[in-house]
């Protein structure tokens, strides 16, 4: 689960678009997702809790990467609650 490199010339161009996440999210929020809960997972946690900004993609990303761990998520927005579907 690395992030593709491409080489330009004498430029490397680092394609945090083109990460897909073995959870089907993508992009560098998947990615650096993935690290904070592979971690998670290392030292047995068992929930995370989120707060984020209603408008956020961040928390479908979190979601997925949290499901894919096992890892219970809980998202909060100014809002309120966001509930996942069943």
């Amino acid at each position: 689960m690395t992030t593709p490199v491409e080489r330009y010339d004498d430029i490397y161009v680092k394609r945090d678009d083109l990460y897909t996440h073995p959870s089907g999210a993508t992009g560098a929020k998947a990615r650096v997702a993935n690290a904070l809960f592979k971690r998670f997972a290392q030292e047995g946690v068992k929930k995370a809790v989120l707060g984020v900004a209603r408008n956020s993609s961040i928390p479908a990303v979190v979601a997925a990467v949290a499901k894919y761990y096992s890892i219970e998520c809980e998202i909060h927005t100014a809002a309120g609650k966001i509930e996942a579907p069943e």
